[in-house]
């Protein structure tokens, strides 16, 4: 949740805040990822069972859990451990700075820009600001233009993305392993980098020529994965009245994943369109977990599902309106 409030909320004082929320949970994770006698506690459980049978979810969360702890070193000494506390740390703090400084609106002389196309960004005094790529604009040198400004190479983020990879490439080396993508990608689907590069060349080869997508093909794989969902789980989407307060912008909208027989089994936050200052990168957050409470109710997940589509026009459809 401390991330998700670090990115997307609008007020600057409650980004700081969670970000040193952020910092310092990672810390205590790593902390405990490094903890000897709880990984021996654990993998002697794996290995001759514990108090209680374990059932297969148990059995799987242990693998997780001794793979995290194997990833994080658990079985360097006591120097080792400190320098991937320190190193961890500092991945951290660089990806937030450089996640930062690429949401910074660059400024350019009025000047170089052609005066017809000026307007189309915000003006401070004799500077003009271009906060994003304008990736939906109608005029294309518009696009152009925000594209050669917005992304050109800017010395500080240089330095904080090389910065970055050397820690992680220490990271990678410290636990072991060749580098840090292989370190990331254990235990995922893609399992081994070179499955990630065949996803990634198949994606690109499937791509379509101009890389658009339209509305009416987002509305259209809404659809259908409503239909898979009820026809697998006979599961609905079903949208949620908001209190007063609830989300942070006022385009976020509420879905709750309702079963046709045990009710609601989690909640959806969708945030879906693009605003001054939020992300260019689509992501997802988990903000509560589901679990068995100690009084034997159960705790709904509740996620956020960030994207950054442009704003519907009032002639178009509503996104969270499919049907």
């Amino acid at each position: 949740m401390a991330d998700m409030v670090r990115v997307l909320h609008p007020d600057p004082k409650y980004n700081a805040a969670a970000e040193e929320v952020v910092i310092k949970l990672s810390g205590i994770v790593e902390q405990l990822n490094t903890n000897l006698p709880a990984y021996e506690a654990l993998k002697n459980a794996m290995l001759h069972g514990d108090v209680v049978t374990l059932d297969d979810v148990d059995k799987r969360v242990g693998e997780l859990l001794i793979m995290d702890f194997e990833q994080s070193g658990v079985h360097l000494d006591s120097d080792k451990k400190d320098l991937f506390l320190k190193l961890n740390e500092s991945c951290v703090m660089l990806g937030n700075m450089f996640v930062q400084g690429a949401q910074t609106p660059v400024a350019v002389m009025k000047e170089n820009l052609p005066e017809e196309i000026r307007h189309s960004f915000n003006i401070d005094g004799d500077n003009v600001l271009v906060t994003g790529l304008f990736q939906d604009h109608w005029n294309d040198y518009v696009r152009e233009a925000a594209y050669r400004i917005y992304l050109h190479p800017i010395p500080q983020q240089t330095e904080l993305l090389e910065g970055l990879l050397l820690s992680r490439h220490q990271l990678a080396d410290l636990t072991g392993f060749p580098s840090f993508a292989h370190r990331a990608l254990r235990g995922t689907l893609a399992e081994t980098v070179g499955m990630s590069c065949i996803c990634f060349i198949a994606m690109y080869k499937s791509i379509t020529v101009n890389g658009e997508i339209i509305v009416v093909v987002l509305i259209s794989l809404y659809a259908r994965y409503s239909n898979f969902l009820r026809t697998l789980h006979t599961c609905n989407h079903l949208p949620v009245d908001l209190e007063s307060g609830e989300t942070w912008a006022h385009d976020v909208y509420k879905l709750a994943v309702v079963h046709s027989q045990e009710g609601v089994l989690g909640y959806i936050y969708c945030d879906f369109y693009e605003r001054p200052g939020k992300p260019d990168q689509d992501c997802h957050f988990l903000i509560q977990g589901g679990r068995e409470l100690g009084d034997g109710s159960y705790q709904l997940p509740v996620v956020v599902l960030k994207l950054t589509l442009p704003r519907p026009r009032p002639t178009c459809r509503h996104y969270s309106h499919p049907t």
